[in-house]
């Protein structure tokens, strides 16, 4: 017996913690104060302390770990939060600017319970973050100085687990980018205007009807990149720079709006994540500064590609077809046979053919932005075709599809037959034993790693005899309690310990079966059976 052997999971991770140099402190695992801390100064008590971590967690065994943030750990964090019911979706906020400014480093981060994000970024003491989101959208927030995030393996009170997708034992924590620093730390990037360049940006040369066709041009070059075939994409960067280029000579548009949207497109088409931003860069700014050489031509009379309002240029409305609501309703025709969202989870699934994955990459984000950007192709009206195409429509649509009754999915529903086993094979009636092939509406999320085979696996049979001393009734009751294991069933009341004094196969048993079922096993924490 090891010397925490009887302390708790999260005990025990949080003295591993504490070895690494990360201090901890518990906090409330119980719904009505999750996330309370239990001790009297909160984070401020974080220690690495051993003999105090041990003190803490026996006396509540089922806390939650928190680390504070800051400069104690060198870290902070992003925290993109996901509460449907406060209409809030943080993770879809974070990929709207990522699409706008780049995407972020891979760094350590977490998921929390509801399908939210925690991302680790590198402490830098010339630019310190507190728990204000100064300039962020709804959704994202960050924890500096006085602040602190909870760790695997923590559960609620109600199972819910927090857990790391990108380990700090495996990935390094990266530097934030200056365009997220801007945000936070709430700096202004440009004065306010709120005439015809929108946006935030300031345009300073001509009239009203210039600035409204200038815009006008915006937005069906960003439509016209964000369409762009391979091969054809970069060349098109360098036409829309040069066209717009000109524009921003006679003072129509901004050119750091130009410079965001155009870059944004190039991201929505792939180009960046092709040739790299340096290259998307040194064509965007060589077509603009070939177009600010030659500066536009005064409009003619007859130019009157937009209306010559302001609000009539700026809010042009959308024909029905291609609305948020038609977009996110042609979204549901499309993949209701291969997606579906759970709001009590906060989680998209997607049918591989055999069973519901979770979304663990935006793979539902994606999908959004292909109907957005098919519709802005089919859209022949160049300025309501770049607002189609912007990752604002592409967020509104992904949103609206979670509550389509076609998409929407309770937590009940899934795996909810105890008599069927899903295999790579099909799906086992344990009843009779007969497989049958993977339906959707099966509604199974869980998979064996093994096929079932009619084979007489000579190995698995000597490994029983030489354990069980070939005590055939012994083995007999072994495979019952096995099969009975397969169901979801639990009509016996029953709970079965392995018992020996050690090296006689208990964990090569466990572990091999564990390993075959994959989805359908689980460990249970030390807690379950004490508490």
């Amino acid at each position: 017996m090891t010397a925490h052997a009887r302390f708790s999971e999260c005990g025990n991770a949080a003295l591993a913690l504490a070895r690494e140099g990360w201090p901890v402190f518990p906090c409330d695992h119980r719904l009505a104060r999750c996330k309370a801390p239990l001790t009297e100064h909160g984070f401020k008590d974080a220690t690495t302390d051993p003999v105090q971590i041990e003190a803490w967690w026996r006396q509540f065994p089922n806390a939650l770990i928190a680390i504070p943030t800051g400069e104690a750990i060198g870290a902070w964090v992003l925290d993109a939060d996901f509460d449907p019911e406060k209409a809030l979706d943080g993770p879809a906020e974070l990929a709207r600017l990522e699409a706008v400014h780049g995407r972020l480093s891979q760094t350590v981060e977490a998921v929390t319970p509801r399908g939210g994000r925690h991302l680790l970024f590198a402490w830098d003491p010339e630019r310190p973050v507190t728990n204000s989101s100064g300039r962020l959208p709804d959704g994202l927030d960050v924890r500096g100085t006085g602040g602190y995030f909870i760790v695997w393996p923590s559960k609620r009170e109600d199972g819910a687990e927090w857990r790391w997708e990108t380990p700090p034992d495996l990935f390094e924590i990266a530097e934030a980018p200056p365009w997220l620093y801007g945000l936070i730390r709430g700096k202004p990037e440009r004065k306010p205007n709120n005439g015809p360049g929108g946006f935030g940006f300031r345009t300073q040369g001509g009239g009203a009807r210039e600035q409204a066709w200038a815009r006008a041009a915006l937005e069906g070059c960003v439509a016209d990149l964000t369409a762009a075939a391979k091969g054809k994409r970069n060349e098109t960067l360098n036409a829309c720079a040069y066209r717009l280029g000109r524009m921003i000579a006679r003072g129509w548009l901004d050119r750091s709006e130009v410079e965001l949207r155009l870059l944004a497109a190039a991201h929505a088409c792939g180009l960046l994540g092709d040739d790299g931003e340096r290259a998307a860069r040194a064509t965007l700014a060589s077509g603009l500064e070939a177009g600010i050489r030659e500066p536009h031509e005064d409009l003619k009379d007859d130019e009157t590609d937009t209306e010559s309002t302001t609000e009539e240029a700026d809010e042009e409305p959308r024909p029905p077809a291609f609305t948020d609501e038609a977009l996110a309703l042609r979204f549901a025709d499309r993949h209701e046979s291969d997606l579906r969202y759970v709001a009590g989870w906060g989680r998209w699934l997607r049918y591989d053919g055999r069973r519901w994955q979770f979304d663990e990459t935006l793979h539902a984000f994606d999908l959004a932005r292909r109907v957005c950007r098919q519709a802005a192709v089919e859209c022949k009206k160049a300025r309501v075709a770049g607002a189609i195409a912007s990752a604002k429509t592409v967020a509104a649509v992904e949103r609206l599809a979670k509550a389509d009754r076609r998409l929407a999915a309770r937590t009940q529903q899934w795996d909810a037959d105890p008599w069927a086993l899903n295999t790579p094979d099909g799906v086992v009636d344990l009843r009779t034993g007969e497989i049958r092939p993977h339906r959707r509406t099966d509604y199974l999320a869980k998979i064996t790693a093994i096929r079932p085979r009619n084979t007489n696996c000579p190995l698995w049979k000597a490994h029983l005899k030489r354990i069980l001393n070939d005590d055939r009734d012994l083995i007999s009751y072994l495979q019952r309690v096995l099969g009975y294991a397969l169901t979801g069933s639990t009509r016996e009341h029953a709970l079965f310990f392995a018992y020996g004094v050690g090296a006689n196969g208990k964990s090569v048993t466990v572990n091999t079966v564990a390993g075959i079922l994959a989805d359908y096993a689980q460990t249970a924490t030390i807690e379950t059976f004490s508490t």
